[in-house]
């Protein structure tokens, strides 16, 4: 009598290296084959499209931030095409005040309250100022009117009285003296790039001249 020998193959791909294994059964009493030896592994769209896992090239603009292009640390001087230097002290509401902190266009007043002219300038300071857009008021002193050093109340005085945004005093160290550069009251406007685009004496029609020279750039 013959008998009639039946060997399943059971083919299952899962060896990464593309080789098939088999499992094999010797079934003499005729027997389907039994497939779940395999389990479906191979059906990959049910473990999850993970190709679409996050348009990971969209994982922040980083080009956005050339607003933080690399400007000079280093100033060179006080005149007209100069790096300003980094001016810093105290400000009317008593904190420290940096001007490479700023990132805008300044015009800067430089000069002591017992010179009348300093006082004269800042009459007409802010409001020429408030005509150019882009472009903060900054008012640095180291004396009083009363020839006294410049406290904090008196910035502050300052800052309402003459609508300044930022009064910065010295507290007597120099600062105000060294940007003055022995003819004070001085004006400076510095681009936001920390570019000295005029420095001169303090009267309105430098300053209108310094802040066109500012808009033409």
């Amino acid at each position: 009598m013959n008998t009639l020998l039946i060997i399943s193959l059971i083919g299952c791909n899962n060896d990464s290296s593309g080789d098939w294994s088999f499992t094999g059964e010797a079934n003499g009493d005729h027997t389907a084959p039994y497939a779940d030896n395999c389990s479906d592994t191979n059906n990959q769209d049910d473990t999850g499209d993970t190709g679409d896992t996050g348009d990971t090239g969209d994982t922040g603009d980083t080009g956005d931030t050339a607003d933080t292009e690399d400007l000079p640390t280093d100033g060179t001087g006080y005149n007209t095409d100069d790096v300003a230097y980094d001016l810093t002290a105290t400000s009317q509401d008593g904190s420290t005040w940096s001007l490479y902190s700023q990132g805008t266009n300044i015009a800067l007043l430089v000069g002591d309250m017992d010179y009348a002219s300093t006082t004269g300038a800042l009459f007409y300071f802010s409001d020429t100022v408030s005509k150019y857009s882009g472009v903060s008021t900054v008012f640095l002193l180291s004396r009083n009117e009363f020839s006294s050093t410049a406290s904090q109340a008196d910035a502050q005085g300052y800052a309402s009285g003459y609508g300044v945004s930022t009064v910065l005093f010295d507290g007597g160290n120099g600062t105000a003296a060294l940007w003055a550069q022995s003819a004070p009251p001085r004006i400076y406007v510095i681009s936001e790039n920390r570019s000295i685009v005029w420095s001169g004496t303090a009267t309105e029609s430098n300053l209108i001249t310094a802040l066109n020279a500012l808009t033409k750039e």
